[in-house]
């Protein structure tokens, strides 16, 4: 071991997410949507550091939501607790019901009306559960 722990990653994560998460907060005011979720895990991993095999995020102008379930909750807590400025910039919520209902129930709370989705990554079917 060479004694380094892995709390100093996030503080260096850190100072990479706020400017992404800035780029596409002023790309969702060009395209007048209200809130966008990100559901391809590799976008979750660019606008969070979180690595993991299931997750959703909701960015909206002033919040970044991401949604775990139970088996990522300690690990996307900690990402989050590790630095102080993280947790002023996210938000970590473990689904209750499914994914999907606990999707809806986020962009509700935060009033969304225009929402913009990766299409290319969100079937069609799941779509037009949301939609509904």
């Amino acid at each position: 071991m060479n004694g380094r722990t892995a709390s100093p990653v996030v503080p260096r994560l850190v100072p990479r997410l706020l400017p992404r998460l800035l780029n596409v907060r002023q790309r969702m005011r060009a395209a007048a949507v209200d809130a966008l979720v990100v559901s391809h895990l590799p976008n979750i991993r660019y606008l969070t550091g979180f690595v993991g095999t299931a997750g959703l995020v909701v960015l909206t102008p002033t919040a970044c939501s991401l949604i775990v379930d139970f088996r990522y909750q300690t690990v996307a807590r900690a990402l989050l607790s590790a630095n102080p400025e993280a947790a002023a910039h996210f938000n970590v919520v473990v689904p209750a019901q499914s994914y999907d209902e606990t999707l809806a129930d986020v962009l509700r709370e935060c009033g969304a009306r225009r929402i913009g989705i990766e299409a290319a990554h969100m079937p069609v079917s799941r779509f037009n559960r949301l939609a509904a």
